[in-house]
């Protein structure tokens, strides 16, 4: 059995129960990083992680971090990295072991944890649609947007400047980019929100919510 079938699962129980986390994590040299403290400002927690050097081996966690930039760079770049065999050991840990074989596959696409040549053609791809003159291009389209979206927040008392505009803004400029349907922007953004939960298995990452949540694109879809 591997480490991270044991520890994901314990942690995940622990960070579930705020006063429990800060029992137990809340004595370690770091703190406690899944409070809601740390996640408003995650900036002292980091920087008491990166006081102990570079790199690190953390045994309460059980693995390797890496906080500067130079070691960053060299690994990221090394020959030797995989990211391929890493998503195989994740999906072995919950809660990814629970995930529809469909959602496991949605997650093995991803640009992040590709290896060449796949990497290599997705980010041609990605790289071919965000070239200098084909963002200048889609200036006039995204003032347009910022006026909508300011315009739904007029009327209120108060809004979350991300939730409200920064995190629905490059989502609904992808959208056009990708020619989807306007009428298919609050769909793409409640997709979104639970793509990006795959990242926290912690705190915010609902299996089943990933799981049953219409992946694809629909077929009228333009790309480039």
């Amino acid at each position: 059995m591997r480490v991270e079938q044991v520890m994901y699962p314990a942690l995940r129980q622990v960070v579930k129960r705020p006063k429990l986390a800060e029992f137990v994590l809340g004595r370690d040299r770091w703190g406690n990083p899944f409070s809601r403290e740390a996640y408003a400002d995650p900036h002292p927690v980091i920087e008491l992680m990166r006081a102990d050097g570079p790199v690190q081996y953390h045994r309460m966690y059980q693995q390797w971090f890496v906080f500067g930039y130079d070691e960053a760079r060299e690994i990221l770049t090394s020959d030797a990295l995989t990211n391929t065999a890493q998503v195989d050991v994740l999906l072995e840990v919950r809660p990814y072991s629970k995930l529809t074989p469909r959602a496991q596959g949605f997650l093995r696409t991803f640009l992040n944890v590709t290896d060449p040549p796949q990497h290599t053609r997705l980010r041609s791809l990605v790289s071919r649609a965000f070239t200098p003159a084909r963002v200048r291009a889609l200036e006039p389209q995204v003032g347009p947007i910022v006026d909508d979206l300011l315009d739904g927040l007029a009327e209120r008392e108060s809004f979350d400047v991300m939730a409200d505009l920064a995190i629905p803004l490059p989502v609904n400029v992808i959208g056009t980019l990708l020619g989807l349907p306007r009428e298919r922007w609050e769909w793409s953004q409640r997709t979104t929100d639970h793509v990006v939960r795959l990242i926290d298995p912690f705190v915010w990452f609902d299996p089943d919510a990933v799981s049953y949540t219409h992946l694809t694109l629909p077929t009228n879809t333009v790309t480039w």
